[in-house]
């Protein structure tokens, strides 16, 4: 159950730490509704278009810090050992906003209960 699949939170440190070093999604872009301003600075008009790539990102120093390269699922248990919930515009794995992905949740029900299963059969 997906209650079941919550109460592992290193194997969904796992997942989350594959899919960001191994994005399915290369490149995604955004149009925006309005004018806004980057974190950057940049100034995007209404309209305007925001490329990104979660693959890069997923590797960006400036985003996952000095180990950005290095598998380490850790980066994702809190100090009391819970899952952290990154944000999408951090860890865009499953896209943001009105057009994240629907099986979101159902995708990584999956990907931990077959990765759980494999760990189980193979130790």
């Amino acid at each position: 159950t997906f209650d079941m699949i919550k109460a592992l939170p290193y194997t969904n440190a796992v997942f989350n730490e594959t899919l960001r070093l191994h994005s399915i999604v290369p490149a995604n872009m955004k149009e925006a509704v309005n004018a806004c301003v980057l974190p950057s600075g940049d100034h995007v008009p209404k309209g305007g278009r925001v490329a990104f790539h979660p693959y890069t990102m997923g590797r960006s120093t400036t985003i996952w810090g000095p180990d950005a390269l290095a598998f380490k699922p850790e980066r994702w248990i809190d100090a009391e050992g819970r899952l952290i919930r990154e944000s999408p515009t951090k860890w865009p794995a499953f896209n943001a906003g009105p057009r994240v992905c629907l099986g979101q949740q159902m995708a990584t029900m999956e990907g931990v209960a077959v990765l759980a299963v494999i760990i189980q059969r193979y130790t």
